[in-house]
């Protein structure tokens, strides 16, 4: 083979294994591996002291206090949207700790 054809041949090899290379990137995703957001543990909000919701994303020391002062202040949160009422929790944080939370109230 002359050099110009050996040029091309290899092009030709690397444009395919980029191709494949490609395509295998984005080859489905198996869900039955994934790991599910059920499989998660939660924290409860109405039992967790201020040092464990502070290792939530976004919540720190100071914010894990307020919880905690917050629910002995006002009783146990119904629900998890009740945290918007806490100073320093917005939309964005109860978004990103929300699948990590729960809310368990005990029956009276």
């Amino acid at each position: 083979m002359n050099k110009p054809r050996m040029c091309l041949f290899g092009a030709l090899v690397c444009l395919m294994l980029v191709v494949a290379w490609g395509s295998w990137l984005r080859r489905p995703v198996d869900r039955r591996f994934a790991p599910s957001r059920s499989a998660a543990i939660r924290i409860d909000v109405n039992r967790a002291d201020a040092d464990h919701l502070a290792l939530l994303p976004g919540v720190g020391r100071e914010l894990g206090r307020r919880i905690v002062e917050y629910r002995a202040e006002h009783g146990p949160f119904r629900s998890v949207g009740d945290l918007l009422q806490v100073s320093g929790i917005g939309d964005r944080t109860l978004a990103r700790i929300g699948p990590m939370i729960t809310c368990a109230v005990a029956a009276p």
